[in-house]
C-alpha cells in the first residue's frame, strides 16, 4: 500500500486522507479498532499500515507494536520513531486503553509516547476506552482514578467508549471517533495556514494598551487579516489616556446567548450574530466597560479558523480590571466544551480562571437567579476551577439584576488587580493605593454588610443522614438522599445556599471509614481542597438511638485525617429527633451510652438535633445560633503555635 501523500486544494472533511496511529498495549484490541475504522476483518498485529476509503473518508491505520511490555528497547523506539515518518499530513493518535483503572506500567508508557513523538501529541490525541458494558464517556471520567483522569485532562478529555458487547460491528464507535477527528481536523487546518507569530504571550503577560476607543469597533474575520497579523487597536477620540476600565469577555460556543447577554450589560439591542470579533465601549453607573464578544470558539464549518488569531488579537487590547464570561448550556456539557475550555486557558494563560464567571442560563417562570439549579457532573471541574463563581439567569433576567449580581463576584478581583497593577509600578504606588483600598474597606458601607459566609463539613457514617441533613439546611434538594443498603454518596460535593441572610456552602462527604470506599485518600484530598482555607465547622452526623463500633472510633479517626484541633470545630448534630417524643435532646444524652457522653463532652458539649422531615426551618437557626456561638467563643481565646501541633494535618 501507498504511502499517504497530502493533496493540495482539498476541501476538508469528506475526502481527506487521514493516518491514525493505534496505541496500546493490547495487539489484540488496537487490531479490532484498526477493522472497525477500516471497516474490514482483517486482523494485523504489530507495526503494520493500512489504507481504506471508509464513509468518504480515505483512512491510513498505522497499528504499533505493544508499548508496555519492551520498555525503552533500541528496537522498539527505532520502529516507533519510523512511524512519525509515515504520516505527513493530517493525523490523530488513538489510544486504546482496557480500563477506568490505569496502572502506573500505562502511566509509564503514556510518558515514554510523549517522549517520542513530542510532548503536543497530546493535542491530537483520542482517548478509546475498550469495555463490556454500558457507559458514556462522562460516566467513563468519573468512574476514572486520578491516572486515567491526569491523562484525559492533557488529551482535552476526548475520550470514546467501545462497548463490544451492544456495538458488535462499531459503527457506534467510529462515529464517536469522527465527530473528535472533525474538531482536530478544524484546528490542524489553522496552524498549518497561520504561522505562529513568535513566543506565546499568555494572559498573565498581557500589558494595558494605553488607548482605548469610544463606540463600537468590529474586527473583521477574513483569511488576509489574519496572515497579516494586524493587531487590533483602540483609541479615544481625544487621544487621551483612560484608566480606570473594566473589560468584559464574552466566551463560549453558542454566539446568539454571547449576544444576549452582552445587550443586557448594555441594555440596548447591539451585538448580533455575526462571525466577527466585535468590541464596544459603554458606560454603567459611572464606570467605563469594554465589552468584548468573541466569535463561536473551534466550532466553525469554514475551512479556516477565524477565532484563534481573533483571540490573538484580543489580548493586547485589554485594559485594567478585566473580567471573563464563560456562557454555557443549563442542561449539559459536551465534550467540545470541555475542549473549548482547555483551549481559552491556553489561549489566556492559566490565570484567566481567577478572574472568569460562570453563565448558566435557565428557562424559569421568574428572572431571579436565586433559584437552585442541579449542576450536572461535568460543570463541576470547570465551576472548581473558576472558584465557582457562577450566575444562573434566564431570557427575562433585567439589566440592572444581572449587573448586581455581577458586580458581587467582580469587586473582589478587580481591587486585586489594581494593586497588582500599582506593585508593578513600584513600592511607594503600592503602599498608596493599598493603604487606600483598606481604608476605604475599614469604612462603614452605606449598603447593609452581608453576614460572614459559613462552610459547612458534614461527617459520618453511611446511613446517618448527612445528606438529608444537608438538604434541610439549605432548604432544597441539593444532595441524593433516600433509603439505601449501599451507600448512596460515594464522593464530596459541595453545594452552596442563602440561609437567613448568610451565604452557606455545604460539603457531603462519603463515609471516609468505611472499608468499601476505595479511594479514601483521593475523597479526604478533595474535602480538604474544597474547604480552603479551612471549613468553619465540621457536623458530626448521628443517628439518635444508635451508636455503632464505628463512631466510637471516630474521633480518634478524624483527628488523624484534620489534626488534633478538628474537636474545637465539631458540632454533633443528631438526626431522627421524631424519636425523642416528649424527652430533651440533654436528657437522652445523659442516659446514653458512656462512651457517647464521652464523645459529646470531648466536643464541648456542642450538640443539636434534626427531624429531616419537619419543614419548619426553626430548628436550622438554632443550629446556625450554636455554630456562631462557637464561632465567638474561639475568637476569645489565643490560638496554638503551629510548632505545638505538630501531628495537625494543615488544611
Amino acid at each position: 500500500m501507498s504511502q499517504m501523500e497530502s493533496t493540495k486544494g482539498e476541501q476538508p472533511g469528506k475526502g481527506d486522507k487521514i493516518a491514525m496511529v493505534l496505541l496500546g498495549k493490547n495487539s489484540h484490541d488496537k487490531s479490532i479498532i484498526e477493522n472497525i475504522m477500516l471497516n474490514t476483518k482483517d486482523f494485523t498485529a504489530g507495526n503494520e499500515k493500512n489504507t481504506e476509503t471508509t464513509d468518504g473518508y480515505n483512512i491510513c491505520i498505522i497499528n504499533t507494536p505493544d508499548h508496555c511490555h519492551k520498555q525503552n528497547t533500541k528496537h522498539e523506539t527505532d520502529s516507533m520513531r519510523s512511524i512519525k515518518e509515515i504520516y505527513p499530513g493530517r493525523h490523530a493518535f488513538l489510544l486504546i486503553i482496557k480500563d477506568t483503572q490505569l496502572s502506573e506500567e500505562e502511566m509509564e508508557m503514556f510518558t515514554q509516547l510523549k517522549v517520542i513523538f513530542g510532548e503536543k501529541m497530546v493535542e491530537n490525541m483520542i482517548v478509546v476506552l475498550v469495555c463490556n458494558q454500558e457507559i458514556k464517556s462522562g460516566e467513563a471520567f468519573l468512574q476514572a482514578d486520578a491516572n486515567l483522569k491526569k491523562l484525559l485532562v492533557e488529551c482535552g478529555r476526548r475520550l470514546c467508549v467501545y462497548n463490544r458487547i451492544k456495538d458488535i460491528k462499531g459503527n457506534e464507535l467510529r462515529k464517536q471517533i469522527m465527530e473528535k477527528w472533525e474538531f482536530l481536523r478544524k484546528k490542524q487546518d489553522y496552524k498549518a495556514i497561520i504561522p505562529p507569530p513568535g513566543p506565546e504571550r499568555t494572559y498573565e503577560e498581557m500589558k494595558p494598551v494605553p488607548q482605548v476607543s469610544w463606540g463600537a469597533e468590529k474586527s473583521k474575520a477574513t483569511p488576509e487579516k489574519f496572515l497579516q497579523r494586524a493587531q487590533l487597536t483602540v483609541r479615544t477620540s481625544g487621544n487621551e489616556e483612560m484608566t480606570g476600565m473594566t473589560t468584559v469577555v464574552l466566551l463560549g460556543n453558542d454566539r446568539k446567548k454571547k449576544d444576549h447577554i452582552g445587550n443586557i450589560i448594555l441594555d440596548k439591542p447591539h451585538f448580533q450574530t455575526k462571525d466577527t470579533c466585535e468590541k464596544i465601549l459603554h458606560t454603567i453607573d459611572g464606570q467605563k466597560v469594554c465589552i468584548i464578544n468573541t466569535p463561536d470558539l473551534f466550532h466553525k464549518s469554514v475551512w479556516w479558523d477565524p477565532e484563534g488569531s481573533s483571540m490573538e488579537e484580543l489580548k493586547p487590547s485589554y485594559t485594567g480590571p478585566r473580567v471573563f464570561l464563560l456562557i454555557l448550556r443549563d442542561k449539559h456539557l459536551s465534550s467540545q466544551d470541555m475542549e473549548m475550555f482547555t483551549e481559552l486557558k491556553k489561549k489566556f494563560g492559566e490565570k484567566m480562571v481567577e478572574n472568569t464567571i460562570v453563565m448558566v442560563e435557565k428557562k424559569l417562570a421568574s428572572s431571579s437567579m436565586d433559584k437552585h439549579i442541579s449542576f450536572k457532573s461535568q460543570y463541576h471541574a470547570i465551576l472548581e476551577e473558576c472558584g465557582r463563581r457562577k450566575c444562573v439567569y434566564n431570557r427575562e433576567i433585567k439589566n440592572v439584576e444581572l449587573i448586581r449580581k455581577l458586580k458581587k463576584h467582580t469587586e473582589g478581583f478587580q481591587n486585586y488587580q489594581t494593586l497588582a497593577l500599582h506593585r508593578e509600578r513600584g513600592p511607594d504606588s503600592f503602599r498608596k493605593h493599598e493603604n487606600a483600598l483598606q481604608a476605604v474597606q475599614i469604612q462603614p458601607s452605606i449598603r447593609e454588610r452581608p453576614q460572614k459566609d459559613l462552610t459547612i463539613v458534614l461527617l459520618g457514617q453511611t446511613g446517618s443522614g448527612k445528606s438529608a441533613s444537608g438538604n434541610t439546611i439549605l432548604k432544597k434538594q441539593a444532595f441524593k438522599s433516600h433509603a439505601s443498603s449501599v451507600p448512596v454518596t460515594t464522593e464530596c460535593q459541595m453545594e452552596k445556599g442563602v440561609v437567613f441572610e448568610k451565604n452557606i456552602t455545604v460539603i457531603d462527604t462519603p463515609d471516609f471509614f468505611n472499608e468499601d470506599l476505595t479511594d479514601q485518600e483521593d475523597q479526604i484530598k478533595r474535602c480538604k481542597d474544597l474547604t480552603q482555607p479551612g471549613p468553619d465547622v465540621y457536623l458530626l452526623v448521628m443517628q439518635l438511638g444508635r451508636f455503632t463500633e464505628g463512631e466510637r472510633e471516630v474521633l480518634p479517626n478524624l483527628k488523624k485525617v484534620f489534626g488534633e484541633e478538628v474537636t474545637s470545630k465539631i458540632v454533633i448534630l443528631f438526626t431522627g429527633k421524631e424519636k425523642l417524643r416528649d424527652k430533651s435532646l440533654p436528657d437522652y444524652i445523659s442516659g446514653s451510652d458512656q462512651e457517647l457522653q464521652e464523645l459529646v463532652k470531648s466536643c464541648h458539649s456542642r450538640c443539636h438535633a434534626f427531624n429531616n422531615n419537619d419543614k419548619n426551618h426553626h430548628q436550622v437557626k438554632k443550629l446556625l445560633d450554636l455554630i456562631g456561638s462557637m464561632q465567638g467563643n474561639a475568637e476569645n481565646y489565643p490560638k496554638k503555635k503551629q510548632k505545638d501541633n505538630k501531628d495537625c494535618v494543615i488544611l
